[in-house]
């Protein structure tokens, strides 16, 4: 159930709906009504909407496990005493308002404080805009198995203590990092988070190197994402060196300077995604390379234009295949990956004109998300009902 109310009053019937969803597992609020009323004594009463509406939800005892706010600021505590009596819950989403971060912090800190100690332990991801390491680590949240992070938020730009923060229990890491604010010094992920399943290190301004990192990722890995980060090539070819990460299948690359520290993990890739922004320092080294040795069990391709697929048609498993524009002088080979690509399901790609050039699977030009095929099939069946 996903909730955006932007008046005071609620739609006639909402709360009685709310009490019947006997089976809703997910509950995304967007922006309740600003007003909460107070008692005298200052504390939030029961009269304010996203009370009443919660208080409707606990009513019918469903089974919710992801509680998502974007945009709440206000009665923290009312928050709290759904997440403390709400026994199901394991995922928490807080989305802060970015034009009042004041408010959005101070909810955030205030929500967190008034979480018991059983909701803190039973939580498996807290994540949001505002969620800040100095809120979880050393706060009672062992046993969270998904977080992101900003490393300039991390206290003294240390990472926490095993003892007051999720590592072993932590399965997916998100981390942005910056220029002034790398990873911290000596990290080691195979030694700290030794069951992640997926980690990303993204940059959200021009690219910048990675730094202050020992070589070694989890045997545990199965997904990983690099964005805006350079100088990364020596620490992935140390990381994938005889088969260090045997599970890693989906990889997940943009604004990157090389991305051959990737062929020792190529064989067992399934999905490949490369994308390239004006932040890009330009076409992306040795693409043609990976795609090539990946190309045996690639399901899910996607490449910033035909050069990078190199001279590789064959893909015999490929379902998925995305090039983001065109070459002048490559063309996309459309016969030849129609004879390579057996198992081909989707392509988006610019430059297609002809309805027969894929002729068993959906197409469109990327800028048209419904594919030609598709649309002709919906066509003929009108015009056979008319």
């Amino acid at each position: 159930l996903s909730l955006c109310l932007r008046d005071d009053a609620f739609p006639h019937g909402l709360l009685d709906v709310a009490r019947s969803l006997t089976s809703l597992e997910e509950l995304r609020i967007l922006k309740l009504p600003g007003r909460v009323a107070t008692s005298g004594d200052g504390d939030e009463c029961d009269a304010d909407p996203l009370a009443r509406l919660l208080d409707a939800v606990k009513e019918c005892r469903a089974p919710v496990r992801e509680l998502d706010l974007d945009g709440v600021t206000k009665t923290p505590r009312t928050v709290a005493g759904f997440l403390n009596g709400t026994p199901t819950v394991t995922h928490l989403t807080v989305t802060g308002n970015m034009a009042d971060v004041k408010s959005s912090e101070d909810f955030t800190a205030d929500l967190m404080r008034a979480l018991s100690e059983s909701a803190k332990q039973r939580l498996q991801g807290v994540t949001g805009s505002f969620i800040s390491p100095k809120f979880v680590a050393g706060h009672g949240f062992a046993n969270l198995r998904t977080m992101d992070l900003a490393t300039s938020h991390l206290p003294g730009g240390v990472w926490w203590d095993a003892a007051s923060g999720p590592t072993a229990s932590l399965e997916s890491l998100h981390v942005c990092i910056a220029a002034d604010a790398p990873l911290p010094c000596e990290t080691n992920f195979r030694q700290r988070f030794p069951n992640l399943k997926g980690l990303k290190i993204l940059c959200w301004q021009s690219p910048v190197p990675l730094r202050n990192v020992h070589a070694g990722l989890p045997a545990t890995l199965e997904a990983l994402e690099l964005g805006s980060v350079r100088e990364a090539t020596t620490f992935l070819e140390a990381s994938f060196a005889d088969g260090a990460c045997p599970r890693l299948t989906a990889v997940k690359l943009s604004n990157v300077d090389d991305v051959s520290g990737l062929m020792g993990a190529a064989p067992a890739i399934c999905e490949l995604h490369v994308k390239e922004t004006h932040y890009s320092p330009g076409p992306t080294p040795n693409l043609d390379a990976l795609v090539t040795a990946c190309a045996a069990n690639l399901v899910g391709l996607s490449v910033p234009r035909p050069s990078a697929m190199g001279s590789c048609t064959t893909f015999p498993r490929l379902r998925k295949l995305i090039v983001a524009s065109n070459d002048a002088d490559h063309p996309l080979p459309t016969r030849a990956l129609v004879a390579g690509c057996p198992r081909l399901h989707r392509v988006e790609a610019p430059g297609i004109t002809e309805d027969a050039a894929f002729p068993y699977a959906e197409w469109s030009t990327g800028s048209e998300w419904l594919s030609h095929r598709l649309v002709s099939k919906t066509r003929r069946a009108f015009d056979r009902l008319k």
